[in-house]
């Protein structure tokens, strides 16, 4: 009988194992994805409720439906943001004038996008749009400004090592530069002085910055301007008012010097609208030639006639106005070679000429369109012609297709034209695979969209449907791979095998449908109770259950053995079972901290440094929490000041410098570097070991000590 007792014990505790560590495991599991989540979120997760308390901190803000406070809040930042990125500007800080726009503004210009999304009122739309547009103005501003110094700076070294042509290269730059400059910071006041109109931060001391900058930029250019160049002067006349493409008028006129010399015997470029001209002036300075319009504006008036100067030239540019009256001409558009078939990511080629009463018309925009469906645009060349080299897309309708080929103007002083002819567009066969993998009640599938010689087709839609059930779908990405997980229908039973389809089913293309399948099998009984122990609650039950059991055998053991052991014997045995669950908590607790670090290292390597901040407190708060029982509810300031009076000295420092790095992540604006968070990491990770391995050390000591006292 005793031999029976015994086996039925050992059972039971090696279940007992078994159960006890499904569990831990089940818990570190859950803790660790909880730990991920909270950082990700911005969040402090050790009170009960999920949160630390903080000041004015958006995420909790908005946990409390508080909304308006968390708009208020994000407005600041974001304003505050637009206006430290000009103050970094102004110092030179070109970096920290991006960065302090970059990642964190992005996130919270999303999370204040959201919550305007949730009032849905035009004045949260304009709100949301001056965040917007003040961003990309900013980071404009900021490329410009740093582009336009480092430049300057290679046309000084330029200047000093007498390589004039180089140096006045460069003064071109800057002088588009300039422009971009100017232009940039316009737009730049204006968002500042919106935001400062609807938000609680006054921006108009960092406009005046912006304005300094801008000033100073301008200032610098009028100084190369005048040290590599000389000023021009141009005047223009035309031989009449009135011209078009087919009765071009004569443009003459003379340039010269800021100092009345003439610019004699040389080639200029001049530019009306849109069209090159090329010339040369004569020794007095004066030139003729033809201007024949083609995309000039038929309301057009005054037309501007601007000397553009080479890279190289010494002189500046300059520009002047005529008086023009502009008449519409009707061009022809001829087809000289198109394809007679084509299909699916097949290269063509399309060629013609645009011309007028047989006179070449050139840097003519040309639209091409197949079946309705526009595939490309070109510019006609200085012979009229034109060739566009395309590929076939899916988009495109198999059969009989119109190729068409037009002049996309309008209002112009060449109209609107076109030429077409019929293409077949043949239909091309798809491949599609696909790869379940069953998962309790949830399928893993995977696989590919392909043409029949192996062309990924991406951005096309999958459908699944399990036994006929339509259940799920998703999207091919570029290299037409797809990957997505969904849950069986409730009428597919757990034994039950069943069958999953995707389905590619394409409308108005010229690529053809295609579907595949694939069985996932049921679930064997064995599987079923695996997975029935693996739930939670469950798996607590059978905890319990063994627990009880083991109790009852475990006493039953003790009675029939009093007449054979000794009282110490059974002190010990009565000992055991806390001795056995209490390290298993522990190791619990400690792996749920530990896999906060291992996250808080993920986010540091994502360059996440605000995230990676986070998960390092929390996991170095639940450490304190587990070793000294500290107060749960209180910010990171109280928490810091509670806990001096309990914890090490060692400890202590430690949490101050972790509370001070959180407190800066959180609320303040300036960057953090990736070394200083690694060293704290590493810090906080050392320490938790180095206590870890001390408590082990402990637990053994006394343990060796019980026994020499046995």
């Amino acid at each position: 009988m005793n031999c029976l007792r015994h086996t039925v014990s050992v059972a039971i505790v090696v279940a007992l194992i078994v159960t006890s560590s499904a569990i831990v495991i089940g818990q570190t599991t859950t803790t660790s994805e909880q730990a991920t989540d909270s950082p990700a979120s911005g969040s402090v997760e050790t009170t009960p409720n999920g949160t630390v308390p903080r000041h004015q901190n958006p995420e909790q803000v908005r946990r409390d439906g508080n909304t308006d406070a968390v708009e208020r809040w994000l407005e600041a930042r974001l304003a505050r943001r637009l206006g430290d990125s000009a103050v970094h500007l102004k110092r030179g800080q070109y970096e920290q004038a991006r960065s302090i726009v970059g990642g964190d503004y992005s996130r919270q210009l999303g999370q204040y996008v959201e919550i305007q999304q949730s009032m849905r009122t035009n004045d949260s739309d304009n709100s949301t749009e001056q965040f917007q547009q003040g961003v990309k103005s900013q980071r404009t501003f900021a490329e410009s400004v740093q582009e336009y110094r480092q430049t300057y700076k290679k046309y000084q070294r330029a200047r000093r090592n007498g390589n004039i042509e180089r140096a006045r290269q460069h003064a071109r730059k800057l002088d588009r530069l300039s422009a971009r400059t100017n232009q940039s910071a316009s737009s730049v006041k204006s968002t500042y002085r919106n935001v400062s109109q609807t938000t609680s931060v006054n921006l108009s001391q960092q406009s005046q910055q912006v304005t300094s900058i801008s000033q100073n930029v301008s200032q610098t250019q009028t100084t190369v301007e005048d040290e590599v160049f000389q000023r021009t002067s141009l005047n223009v006349s035309t031989s009449s008012r009135n011209a078009s493409f087919l009765d071009p008028v004569q443009l003459s006129g003379t340039l010269t010097a800021a100092n009345g010399s003439a610019v004699a015997n040389r080639n200029v470029t001049l530019m009306v609208e849109n069209q090159t001209i090329r010339t040369r002036t004569s020794f007095d300075g004066r030139f003729r030639t033809t201007y024949r319009p083609t995309t000039l504006p038929v309301n057009t008036s005054r037309v501007t006639v601007e000397y553009r100067p080479s890279n190289t030239s010494a002189y500046l540019g300059a520009n002047d106005t005529v008086n023009l009256n502009v008449t519409q001409v009707t061009p022809n558009v001829t087809l000289t070679r198109t394809p007679n078939r084509t299909a699916f990511d097949r290269r063509f080629v399309v060629s013609g000429t645009v011309s007028a009463d047989d006179i070449e018309a050139w840097n003519v925009p040309v639209a091409v369109s197949l079946g309705g469906e526009q595939i490309g645009t070109t510019t006609t060349g200085a012979n009229g012609s034109f060739s566009l080299q395309t590929r076939l897309p899916m988009s495109v309708q198999s059969g009989q297709q119109q190729l068409r080929a037009t002049v996309p103007l309008s209002g112009r002083a060449l109209a609107s034209a076109n030429e077409s002819t019929t293409v077949t567009v043949e239909r091309t066969n798809a491949s599609l695979s696909v790869n379940a993998t069953r998962n309790e009640s949830r399928v893993e599938t995977s696989g590919r969209l392909t043409t029949r010689n192996g062309t990924a087709v991406a951005q096309r839609t999958v459908v699944f449907r399990v036994n006929g059930t339509r259940v799920a779908e998703t999207t091919t990405g570029k290299n037409g791979s797809y990957a997505t997980t969904f849950e069986l229908p409730s009428s597919v039973a757990d034994s039950e095998s069943a069958t999953v389809t995707a389905v590619y089913e394409p409308s108005g293309s010229n690529l053809g449908a295609a579907r595949a399948s694939d069985v996932v099998e049921g679930m064997s009984s064995h599987q079923r109770l695996l997975d029935w122990i693996s739930v939670p609650w469950t798996g607590g039950v059978l905890f319990v259950f063994v627990v009880l059991v083991g109790l009852i055998f475990g006493r039953s053991r003790r009675t029939d053995a009093v007449s054979d052991v000794d009282d110490a014997t059974d002190a010990d045995d009565e000992r055991d079972p806390d001795e056995r669950v209490k390290p298993v908590e522990a190791d619990a607790e400690f792996d749920a901290e530990t896999n906060l670090l291992d996250t808080a290292r993920t986010h540091l390597s994502m360059d996440e440094y605000a995230s990676a901040v986070e998960a390092g407190y929390v996991a170095f708060r639940q450490y304190l929490d587990r070793q000294y029982g500290l107060t749960q509810s209180a910010t990171p300031r109280e928490f810091r000041d509670s806990a001096e009076s309990e914890i090490s000295d060692r400890e202590y420092r430690i949490l101050s410098d972790l509370t001070a790095c959180y407190e800066h992540v959180a609320f303040a604006s300036r960057p953090i570097s990736a070394a200083a968070v690694s060293d704290l990491l590493a810090v906080v990770e050392e320490n938790m070991i180095d206590e870890e391995m001390t408590d082990l050390g402990n637990a053994t000591d006394e343990s060796d000590g019980e026994g020499s006292r046995d």
